[in-house]
């Protein structure tokens, strides 16, 4: 590789930019591998990160290695967030 290029597939744009928050998110992060708040770093102003979702959550990562895990976990996590809509 050339000094200086990017591997194939890179942006170049940090995660949390690819990820969409955004200053003052409420970000619930589920299950996340060891490390992967840092990865985060440095956030946008106000962001707010959480293990639980809430009705006042604005994105949810969740990470899951089993689909009846993630499956169970999605219809909690919706019902949570509306909730009191």
């Amino acid at each position: 590789m050339k000094a200086g290029s990017a591997p194939a597939g890179y942006s170049g744009k940090p995660l949390v930019e690819k990820l969409g928050i955004k200053p003052g998110a409420r970000v619930s992060v589920i299950d996340a591998p060891a490390g992967y708040r840092a990865l985060l770093e440095p956030l946008p102003p106000g962001v707010e990160l959480s293990d639980r979702p809430n009705q006042s959550t604005d994105l949810v990562h969740l990470f899951a290695v089993e689909r009846a895990w993630l499956d169970d976990t999605i219809t909690s996590i919706i019902s949570i967030m509306l909730r009191y809509e």
